[in-house]
């Protein structure tokens, strides 16, 4: 029988492999429980020995599995990713309708998985699930819980949609109907592009008048979207308005909202888009971000400035948003040639 014992801060695995020789390997885990998964799975591989000459396929569930794979990534990726990797986990698991082994899900079963995902759900939904997936069963290879992976599907295109942007005078109908706090929110995100997540932890410290720039930073316990920090320039006009900002509360906080609290994402998505209901506008948050890279394509500024103000990790993702942006001011400038006839 296999056995488990603790060396330094992680729990190692003892077991026979199929000549009878003892291996003991690393299960690179801290939790005894998780721990205990893996060796019940070497339980199994070693009873399947005597039987067969090689491993037992119907080792571990994938459940079972799942849990480890999420122990091995929990200290090393950001909340938000770890939360859909359960969300494509959940997705799966449901579509199969019970707690298949691990090498008892074939690839037609997550191929039609897929299928089902871009017929109930975006392309790009499906995508990041059919992403989160593909990491898990690779892991499980590399574990040598699996011969090879499943997920052998390549992702469907994504059409390119055109982004929601607000226009000037949607902006000031927007800022008309709301309190000063609620402003200042508003126009921190048109002058910097920067995430509701990220200007909630955004200090006073971060801006530098002199230089005119903003630093959105990046840590690991609260990492951006791309896990970089970025340095973004700040408009002429805007040094007055971040200057009052500064001078307005003592909070370290660069925001803070009508109780003098540091804001919450939640706050800002739902109390947002109330405001934007009442004046009319349909649109979240985030079309803010959206319609500063709009603002900056209209006015001629180039993909990689934007890109790098955005935080963007590729210039594909500049380009696919704002691709049709870019068609239309090209041919704004063409319709600027002399008359020829």
């Amino acid at each position: 029988m296999a056995t488990i014992y603790k060396r330094g801060k992680f729990w190692w695995v003892s077991y026979k492999d199929r000549t009878g020789r003892r291996i003991s390997k690393s299960t690179k885990l801290t939790d005894k429980t998780s721990a205990n998964v893996i060796k019940k799975h070497y339980d199994t591989v070693e009873k399947s020995y005597s039987f067969t000459g090689t491993p037992l396929q119907h080792s571990i569930k994938f459940s079972d599995w799942f849990n480890e794979y999420m122990q091995l990534r929990e200290n090393r990726l950001s909340e938000k990713t770890l939360i859909n990797d359960k969300l494509a986990y959940n997705s799966l698991k449901s579509y199969l309708k019970n707690d298949k082994y691990l090498n008892d899900i074939k690839e037609g079963d997550v191929e039609n998985w897929y299928n089902y995902l871009l017929k109930n759900n975006s392309v790009a939904t499906a995508n990041s699930y059919l992403r989160h997936i593909k990491s898990c069963f690779n892991t499980a290879v590399k574990k040598e819980y699996l011969i090879k992976s499943v997920c052998n599907i390549k992702h469907a295109k994504e059409t390119i949609n055109k982004i929601t942007s607000l226009t000037q005078e949607e902006v000031k109908k927007l800022l008309s109907i709301m309190p000063i706090g609620w402003q200042n929110l508003v126009k921190v995100a048109l002058f910097t592009g920067a995430r509701a997540g990220e200007i909630c932890r955004l200090k006073k410290k971060d801006v530098d008048l002199n230089q005119q720039t903003i630093t959105i930073a990046s840590t690991p316990n609260d990492p951006t979207k791309s896990k970089k920090f970025r340095v973004v320039p700040l408009p002429d006009h805007s040094i007055s308005f971040f200057q009052q900002l500064i001078n307005s509360h003592q909070k370290q906080n660069l925001l803070v909202n009508a109780k003098n609290e540091q804001w919450r994402v939640d706050w800002i998505t739902h109390g947002f888009t109330r405001y934007a209901k009442k004046a009319g506008i349909d649109c979240t948050f985030h079309d803010l971000r959206r319609t500063y890279g709009a603002w900056l394509v209209m006015n001629g500024v180039d993909l990689v400035t934007i890109q790098e103000n955005l935080g963007h990790s590729d210039i594909s993702v500049t380009r696919n948003h704002y691709i049709h942006l870019m068609i239309d001011h090209k041919k704004e400038q063409v319709n600027k040639l002399p008359v020829i006839m």
